[in-house]
C-alpha cells in the first residue's frame, strides 16, 4: 500500500490521477485545513496528462546550509 499527502492544487490534482493510475492501493491523505486556503494553479497544472509521481518528493524552495523537510499543512507558514 502507498500513502500519499497532498498540500496545494498541484499535489492534489497531480497525486490524485497518479493514485487512480496506480495498480496498487494507494492512501491519499488531504488535511480539511486546507481546504479554505487558496494556491495559484498553472496552465501545466490543468494538462489532462498531468500527474505528480509518486514516491519522488517536490522541493519547493532550496537552500545552501540547511535541509528541511516537511509534508502537507506543515508547508504553510501562515496556518
Amino acid at each position: 500500500m502507498k500513502v500519499v499527502s497532498v498540500w496545494d492544487t498541484d499535489d492534489a490534482r497531480g497525486l490524485l490521477k497518479a493514485a487512480i493510475r496506480d495498480n496498487n492501493p494507494t492512501l491519499v491523505l488531504e488535511s480539511e485545513r486546507m481546504y479554505g486556503v487558496e494556491f495559484d494553479t498553472s496552465d501545466e497544472v490543468m494538462d489532462p496528462e498531468y500527474l505528480v509521481p509518486i514516491g519522488k518528493a517536490r522541493t519547493h524552495m532550496e537552500g545552501n546550509h540547511v535541509t528541511l523537510l516537511s509534508h502537507a499543512a506543515a508547508l504553510t507558514p501562515t496556518l
